[in-house]
């Protein structure tokens, strides 16, 4: 037992001095490379202070970007035709016969996406079942060719699209109502719906009805002020609807078509 216990000791006493070395070899090394050890963290920091500060004046710049806007931007609208479920170029294709009575609906597709989107096809095709093709219109604003564009040309591009927008709107009084116009934008379109509630009301003095933005995009909207992106003094009524991404075009929408049929049957009633 007295061996066991000595070689045990003789053991523990190795590590020690194992350890002591080791501890004692760091410590020359930290020494020795002193300089050039503070000089790697303090350009470390710098990288990172600098990449920071670059960032954040990159978001900055970003919301001055959407202080103006072109009036050159490239977009159209397209109206459903409820008779033979076709989309059709306004104001072209538009006449007396589509009766807009008891509201005007305008989808904005998000980035990437083009106007003949899946998830307003299928609103569509709800709505108008729900509702008998009665009294609804429904339009969705073609800007495709922007959308293409990387993520952040097309996010700059998002007042002027919205300034083109309210003055479609504006120039079209007895389809556009604004008592009764709905415009509901996902991802970059709801901020293109946003832009465009900001821009009626600057022109006319009046809101419009409601503005639904469908999973807003957040990078480089987040940093924004209420000014440079949609916010709920927009319209007189502002909704937010979070989907489901699992399945987003379709069942994400179902809410909202069912809204406007709630809508169509309490306006009939009355």
């Amino acid at each position: 037992m007295a061996l066991l216990s000595s070689s045990s000791t003789d053991d523990e006493t190795m590590e020690e001095d194992k350890m002591k070395k080791n501890l004692l070899s760091i410590r020359k090394f930290l020494k020795k490379h002193k300089r050039i050890i503070v000089i790697s963290l303090s350009l470390l920091l710098f990288i990172g202070v600098f990449l920071a500060v670059f960032f954040i004046s990159f978001l900055n710049y970003h919301c001055l970007n959407l202080e103006a806007h072109d009036e050159n931007v490239i977009a159209s609208l397209k109206f459903y035709d409820p008779r033979n479920q076709t989309l059709l170029d306004f104001p072209d294709e538009f006449n007396d016969s589509f009766n807009c009575s008891i509201g005007t609906v305008i989808g904005i597709h998000g980035y990437g996406d083009s106007y003949d989107t899946d998830w307003l096809a299928f609103s569509s095709t709800l709505l108008f079942n729900a509702t008998e093709n009665e009294g609804w219109c429904l339009f969705s604003m073609d800007w495709d060719d922007i959308a293409k564009y990387s993520y952040i040309s097309s996010a700059k591009e998002v007042r002027s699209l919205g300034y083109w927008l309210s003055k479609t709107i504006e120039e079209n009084p007895k389809v556009f109502d604004s008592s009764s116009l709905q415009i509901v934008g996902h991802s970059l379109g709801a901020h293109i719906a946003g832009f465009a509630g900001k821009e009626y009301f600057s022109a006319t003095g009046t809101k419009l009805s409601k503005i639904t933005g469908v999973d807003p995009a957040g990078p480089l909207f987040q940093t924004c002020g209420d000014k440079h992106r949609l916010s709920v003094s927009d319209a007189d009524h502002v909704l937010t609807v979070i989907t489901n991404s699992g399945y987003l075009f379709k069942n994400g929408m179902v809410p909202l078509a069912t809204t406007w049929k709630h809508e169509f049957d309490s306006k009939r009633r009355c």
